[in-house]
């Protein structure tokens, strides 16, 4: 989220020379340290997502263009932690207004890459195509590697999504090499999942489940720089378990040794719940939040015996969260499909029920479900 940080604004303005360059002055505005932020005092830090974005809108709002751009650019990412896609896709447009050929390519890369995965998150194919194909332009001419291979994965997802297996598949292998010749954090995070889903829907499940827990793996071990401790909760660490274990959930079948793994991926995430559930905003991811729900859930209703009513809830909770679902294994319809063979409807009343919840009823609700749901599950489905 984005709040004052005076340390960062101070370096930036005090030398007079870089204060008047267009985007240090953009930055410090937009990290409260000078006179571009407005009103605000000097030592006050801002934890409170809505006052954040109120202080980021007046910069936004403010007339100089560069830190408006940024300003608007900050507020859709603060938006989409928010869980609210269609509001970030909005501020992103905002920003996108504000960008000039004269500011380089960077800044327009940047947020094209940004917009595609938004539409990504809302499923909209055509819109991932299309802005992704722009972003790679400009990324791969400024040799943004690991930016091209999260966008790229992003688009060959898409094109699964819409059939293109063959497009898909090379969309990956040109992935692939990008990140074996430029690795970075962001081409270990995403390409894994743009390969299993390649694998499954080639029809080589045991491969493609095999490479989503290869990745969660690799993931789950990452540390932050200084962070050596386990107990510590990474977005991206949550996000490889969980659409591994949502993959295992639609795909796993009957096999005991793949039923098992799935188990261990479920045991890794319910060991974070208490952490996840103590995570407050602005700290709070909540589209992640809604993708361990979703996970949790598929698995509840698809592997339980018996399913327990909150496995639909949670679902449904997880889609009001704004999860990420630019793989196909999280694809909303295939999950209303999946979960109507086993509850028929459940869902489609699920998701009514949450949508009349205001945000802090479905964030309180978020929490009380992914408790019930951490618990022991009834014998896996044969």
């Amino acid at each position: 989220m984005c709040s004052s940080d005076l340390p960062s604004a101070q370096v930036l303005v005090r030398d007079a020379a870089l204060a008047e360059a267009p985007v240090p002055r953009a930055l410090a505005a937009t990290l409260g340290g000078s006179s571009l932020a407005g009103s605000s005092s000097a030592g006050s830090t801002e934890a409170d997502p809505a006052a954040a974005e109120s202080r980021l809108l007046e910069v936004a709002q403010g007339g100089e263009r560069v830190a408006s751009g940024l300003a608007w650019q900050w507020i859709s990412h603060a938006r989409e932690n928010a869980g609210d896609l269609a509001g970030a896709l909005a501020a992103a447009e905002r920003s996108a207004q504000c960008w000039e050929d004269a500011d380089g390519p960077w800044a327009r890369a940047l947020l094209l890459a940004h917009v595609a995965g938004l539409h990504a998150q809302q499923g909209d194919t055509a819109a991932v195509a299309r802005v992704g194909a722009e972003a790679l332009e400009f990324l791969e001419l400024l040799g943004a590697y690991d930016d091209a291979v999260q966008v790229r994965t992003v688009m060959a997802c898409a094109a699964l999504l819409e059939g293109r297996l063959d497009d898909a598949a090379a969309m990956v292998a040109v992935a692939a090499e990008q990140a074996r010749r430029y690795p970075g954090l962001g081409s270990l995070i995403a390409l894994g999942p743009a390969q299993a889903e390649v694998a499954l829907a080639s029809g080589r499940v045991e491969e493609g489940l095999a490479i989503y827990r290869r990745t969660a793996d690799a993931v789950r071990s990452l540390r932050m720089p200084g962070s050596t401790s386990a107990a510590a909760l990474t977005p991206w660490e949550l996000f490889g378990d969980a659409v591994a274990l949502a993959a295992h959930a639609r795909h796993g079948g009957s096999d005991p040794s793949v039923l098992a793994a799935g188990e261990r991926l479920r045991a890794e995430l319910e060991r974070r719940v208490p952490i996840i559930v103590g995570v407050r905003e602005p700290d709070l991811d909540v589209p992640v939040l809604g993708l361990v729900l979703v996970a949790f859930g598929l698995w509840e209703l698809l592997r339980a015996s018996e399913p327990r009513p909150e496995a639909a809830i949670a679902v449904a909770l997880g889609r009001r969260c704004g999860y990420p679902r630019f793989t196909p294994s999280v694809d909303w319809g295939a999950i209303v499909e999946a979960g109507d063979q086993v509850l028929p409807g459940a869902l489609e009343g699920a998701v009514a029920q949450v949508e009349a919840l205001d945000r802090e009823e479905m964030l309180e609700r978020s929490r009380v479900a992914l408790v019930a749901l951490a618990g022991p599950v009834s014998r896996s489905r044969d």
